[in-house]
């Protein structure tokens, strides 16, 4: 089974969704229980963590299971559909402190908020550390063509 720990598992991915296979602009993300008022109804909106690919144009929601193994739950959310988009430093998230993530900020057009865990490092998977300033730079591009 793809492993969402796995490059090459998430090119593959990628490229089975019909997206390029670059594996530069994904992030792991544990999503707030709110995600789904922001990027719209899922089949099987279960899971708490996401593989996100930030696209030209959109951001690519790929699901994963407890285990994160890739579990079918993919979405694609235009960047006409999100107000704001925004990465912040933060030390809590859920109330908890945290040293190895960011806050994902998602907004929906209608007001929906939502505040999300953009790992930042990861003892099984190299390139979520790799792919941060990468995936930052994009966010702030998003909100420089607004």
């Amino acid at each position: 089974m793809a492993s969402a720990f796995n490059a090459a598992d998430i090119a593959a991915k990628k490229q089975e969704l019909g997206y390029p296979a670059d594996t530069t602009n994904v992030a792991y993300i544990e999503a707030n229980h709110k995600l789904e008022d922001v990027i719209g109804a899922f089949n099987a909106f279960t899971g708490k963590n996401f593989v996100i690919s930030f696209e030209e144009n959109g951001l690519l929601f790929m699901g994963l299971t407890p285990l994160n193994q890739f579990n079918g739950t993919d979405k694609f959310v235009a960047l006409s559909e999100i107000g704001t988009i925004a990465h912040t430093d933060e030390a809590v998230f859920n109330g908890r402190f945290v040293t190895d993530s960011e806050t994902l900020v998602l907004d929906s057009r209608h007001g929906d908020h939502t505040e999300n865990r953009l790992y930042t490092t990861s003892t099984l998977a190299d390139w979520v550390a790799e792919n941060v300033a990468n995936v930052n730079a994009i966010i702030d591009g998003y909100n420089a063509a607004k």
